[in-house]
Order: C-alpha cells, then sequence, then structure tokens
C-alpha cells in the first residue's frame, strides 16, 4: 500500500513537471517568435522607401527625400549610402536628430535648402564613413559654424557648401582639416568678395577648389603650394585681371592643371597674364571680355594643350600675330 502511495505521488510530481516544462516551453516559444517577428518586421520597414516624399533607388544606393512637412530624419533602407534631402525643415542638426542615419553606411550627405540655422559641432561625429558633406541654401546659417564641425570630422573627403549667401567666411573655416584626407572643397555660388589661398594651406591631399559664381575681384594664391590642387574654378566672378599664380618669391603657388576661367571681366591678354603655370594643360576663357590677344600670350605655358575661347566675339577687336605661339598646344576652341 505504502508502495503504491509513493509510485502515485512520483507519478502526479512526473506529470506536474511536465506540465511546468511544456507551460516554460511554449513561453520561451512565444518570446523568441515575438523578438524574431519584430526582427522580421523592423528589417522588412527599414528595406522599404519610408515616405512618399522620398525616392529610393536600391542599384544606385540613393535615397532622396523632399518636401517642407519632413521635419526629421525617418529609418532608411539598409542599402542607402547617399542620402539627399532637399527642400525640408530641418533648423538644428544635431546628433540626436541625426540618429537613424547612423544605423546605415552613410557615405555621402547632402542637405539643399533644408532651412538650417544651427548645427551642433559633434553633429557628425557617429557617422563614421561619412566621405562627402554638403550644406548648401541654408541663407541663416552662419559661416563661423562650419570649423568646429568639420574639426570633429577629419576623415571627410569632399565638402560643398554651396548657395548660403555668404559674403566672407572666416580663415580658420578649415582649419580643422589640416593633414587630413579633404581632397575637394566647393564654395561655390556664394558672394564672396575676399579670400586668401592662406585659408586652405596644409591641406596637402585637397585637389579641386571650386570659387565659382562669387564676386571676387581679386585673389592672392600664396598658401597653395602646400596643397595638391590640380584643378581650380574662378569662372563667373569679377576679375578684370588673372590673379597671379606666383609667390612672393616668383614661384608657382601650385600644380595646377585646370584652369577655368570663363564668364570673367578679363580685357586684355598678354605674356604677363599666365606665369608660375608650368603645368597646366586646360585653360577655359569662354565668354570673357578680352578685347586684345597679344603676341606670344600664352607661351609662358609649356604644357599647355587644350585652350577654349568661345563667346568673346562681341569684344574681341585684336589678335596679334603668333598670339597662340605654343609648342604643346592642341586643340584651340574658338567660335561663338
Amino acid at each position: 500500500m505504502t508502495g503504491m502511495v509513493q509510485r502515485e505521488f512520483n507519478v502526479k510530481v512526473h506529470h506536474s513537471s511536465g506540465v511546468m516544462n511544456q507551460y516554460l516551453g511554449t513561453l520561451l516559444f512565444m518570446l523568441v517568435f515575438y523578438q524574431t517577428c519584430n526582427q522580421c518586421e523592423t528589417l522588412y520597414r527599414i528595406d522599404q522607401c519610408p515616405l512618399i516624399t522620398c525616392k529610393c533607388s536600391p542599384k544606385s544606393k540613393l535615397v532622396n527625400c523632399t518636401g517642407s512637412d519632413m521635419k526629421y530624419i525617418p529609418v532608411l533602407p539598409t542599402y542607402a549610402q547617399n542620402v539627399i534631402f532637399t527642400k525640408t525643415n530641418f533648423p538644428n542638426i544635431t546628433a540626436e536628430f541625426l540618429y537613424n542615419l547612423t544605423l546605415i553606411r552613410v557615405i555621402r550627405l547632402h542637405f539643399v535648402d533644408t532651412l538650417t540655422r544651427i548645427i551642433d559641432p559633434d553633429a557628425f561625429v557617429k557617422l563614421t564613413n561619412l566621405s562627402t558633406l554638403e550644406i548648401s541654401g541654408s541663407y541663416e546659417l552662419k559661416p563661423d559654424m562650419i570649423s568646429p564641425i568639420l574639426l570633429l570630422t577629419p576623415r571627410i573627403e569632399t565638402v560643398q557648401l554651396k548657395s548660403n549667401h555668404w559674403e566672407t567666411i572666416p580663415g580658420d573655416m578649415f582649419l580643422g582639416l589640416h593633414n587630413s584626407s579633404i581632397q575637394s572643397i566647393t564654395l561655390r555660388d556664394n558672394v564672396i568678395e575676399s579670400i586668401s589661398g592662406t585659408y586652405f594651406s596644409d591641406l596637402r591631399f585637397l585637389k579641386r577648389l571650386d570659387l565659382s559664381n562669387n564676386q571676387l575681384l581679386d585673389l592672392n594664391l600664396t598658401g597653395l603650394e602646400s596643397t595638391s590642387i590640380s584643378y581650380i574654378n574662378l569662372a563667373n566672378n569679377n576679375f578684370r585681371k588673372v590673379p597671379s599664380f606666383c609667390g612672393p618669391t616668383g614661384q608657382p603657388t601650385g600644380k595646377y592643371k585646370t584652369l577655368d576661367f570663363q564668364k570673367n571681366y578679363l580685357q586684355k591678354l598678354d605674356g604677363s597674364s599666365f606665369q608660375c603655370l608650368q603645368v597646366l594643360q586646360n585653360l577655359n576663357l569662354d565668354r570673357t571680355s578680352i578685347t586684345v590677344i597679344r603676341t606670344n600670350t600664352f607661351v609662358k605655358l609649356p604644357k599647355l594643350e587644350k585652350l577654349s575661347l568661345t563667346h568673346i566675339g562681341d569684344h574681341l577687336r585684336s589678335i596679334q600675330g603668333f598670339a597662340f605661339n605654343s609648342s604643346s598646344l592642341k586643340e584651340t576652341i574658338l567660335h561663338g
């Protein structure tokens, strides 16, 4: 009898333990299933274009969002590397505001006409793959906010600061990029009246500098000799003469290969116009106000291969003999 009671008790205990194990197993399954579903839902959600105001291209890894109703950064598709925000309402950009961008591998980031007034210095610190940064069309953004930002993003390679209505920029704007890997700086479409080559000195890897569409009358290029600039764009400014590319000791300020000088108010060209451009290969003088091209104007450009002088017919009065004397020139474009 005692044995029977004992066996019955063992059976009940075993049965109770089995129910408990089954219950725990079911609970564990539900938890795992819930987490898995949440992860699947999250992955599904962020692989889709988030809003009707965004256009996404998985092939080019591009997301382009636009619209004044957009006041925050949504979760973007995991493939997004090139992200553009246009005509949005982003007055204050902070690291917290950009949090959703840290969930993806952003390489190129563009803010265009975003009504931005304030950007925290550490806003882009956590975007560790960021290579290109554009902040354009922000009329209320003060230029002195840029230097602290660049100081904390030394891995940046391309900076575009266009159409911000800046009349001046601080001399230390790019100080934080000294000895960095910066390769391209664009300040076009502003109203800058004065700037110096010293603003860009010690940017050892800088190859491209675009100062076009400003209000420059003259330019001291001393300081660029410490860079690697091969392309410089000075188009559509207020130059009456070609600025000197020689330093104070008469040495070249850089190894420029392409000079875009179109849409300026040049009137006369002669042999002294293009000194210290020993490696220049491409020269664009389209739509300038040149009236006279004198003898041997380009003879001091020993590497010049392509020269463009289109749409100057309304002003040009005289081309002197041997004006295009050159042992290297391969293509001269004259029409319009």
